[in-house]
């Protein structure tokens, strides 16, 4: 098992209906970089209108900006055995 070391977003919301949500923001995949410039950047591109939106922030929505995060990723080739 290798373990490598990256950047994520984390969503952020908190509303009444749902409560308080976090997860990493995915496209299929996890979104990661190496840096975490990259991902302050990404997330400024992506998601950069929530800080300028504030009927988004407010309820019902409760959205705040993601946050880059640092993860760890764990992970085994198919042909290893576990």
């Amino acid at each position: 098992m290798k373990t490598v070391q990256a950047w994520g977003a984390l969503w952020r919301s908190e509303n009444k209906l749902s409560g308080r949500t976090r997860y990493l923001i995915c496209d299929v995949l996890p979104v990661l970089f190496q840096t975490r410039r990259e991902a302050r950047a990404w997330i400024d591109g992506h998601y950069g209108y929530i800080r300028k939106r504030r009927d988004l922030r407010r309820e019902p929505y409760g959205w705040r900006m993601p946050l880059a995060v640092r993860v760890e990723v764990r992970y085994r080739l198919a042909s290893e055995k576990p």
